[in-house]
């Protein structure tokens, strides 16, 4: 069931994620600490990573994309992707996707409304990579052969900077939150399902996040959309309900079935 695997996906992934960063790690901050030959571009979208360039280099850190020989795995949250990253990641797609690489990249249902974001993402598919999307994301991470997994420092602005992991049981875990999350996510080529209440993922994750008391803010963050986007979506969750408060709307939500009875 649709509801039960992004659920399940939720319920897991803040703590894999909280787990791994308290293993021992590399944190890269700056272009200083970045390895000479490649570079992680970061802007208001996040991360995309490109073969180094001084010139382009802005707040970078370093990651090592050229000894990726087998697998290069991407969550990819932040909503619809800015031309100028989509642009700068496209020649390490094709090197990595050329050399025969298996990328699978997750981003959010929220980009499912970026008509260039899409393009992007058909492109890659075109060239062998697989997309699916999900409602939300726990974080940004890459994850590179089995060996190395890069993942954001903070989950709130991934241009804060990141750490390298190595350590096996740390990988283990993040691999298996990385197929978790595949399985419960949608090919970005099929129509995203509705649950038996008639809510979609992104419905359905945002009507959860109000009822824990998140605000519209974090909300967006959350689903990749903007303020206005996600006052929408609330407000409409809120008429569907008939509640007049997002206190009400959850408690209205578990009396409807729409969520989960808190244990």
């Amino acid at each position: 069931m649709l509801r039960t695997r992004i659920a399940k996906v939720a319920a897991v992934s803040s703590l894999v994620v909280a787990a791994a960063l308290a293993s021992p790690v590399v944190t890269l901050r700056s272009a200083a600490d970045a390895v000479p030959a490649y570079s992680v571009l970061a802007g208001d979208a996040g991360w995309q990573i490109a073969p180094a360039d001084a010139g382009r280099l802005r707040h970078g850190d370093g990651v090592p994309t050229r000894e990726v020989r087998e697998e290069f795995l991407t969550f990819a949250p932040g909503g619809p992707q800015t031309a100028e990253n989509m642009a700068a990641s496209r020649p390490l797609n094709q090197d990595l996707l050329g050399r025969g690489v298996r990328m699978r990249t997750i981003y959010l249902d929220s980009v499912r409304s970026s008509r260039p974001t899409v393009e992007h993402a058909t492109w890659l598919a075109r060239l062998g990579g697989r997309i699916r999307t999900i409602p939300s994301l726990p974080t940004r991470m890459i994850l590179m052969d089995r060996r190395t997994a890069m993942i954001s420092v903070s989950s709130d602005d991934t241009a804060a900077g990141a750490v390298l992991l190595t350590g096996q049981g740390t990988l283990t875990a993040l691999y298996a939150l990385f197929e978790t999350t595949w399985e419960a996510a949608r090919p970005l080529g099929e129509v995203v399902p509705t649950d038996p209440n008639g809510l979609t993922g992104q419905q359905a994750t945002a009507l959860r996040l109000l009822a824990e008391g998140h605000t519209d803010e974090a909300i967006a963050k959350r689903l990749g959309v903007s303020h206005r986007t996600a006052r929408r979506i609330a407000s409409e969750l809120m008429d569907r309900l008939g509640a007049r408060s997002r206190f009400e709307a959850g408690a209205r939500a578990v009396q409807q079935g729409w969520l989960p009875a808190r244990s």
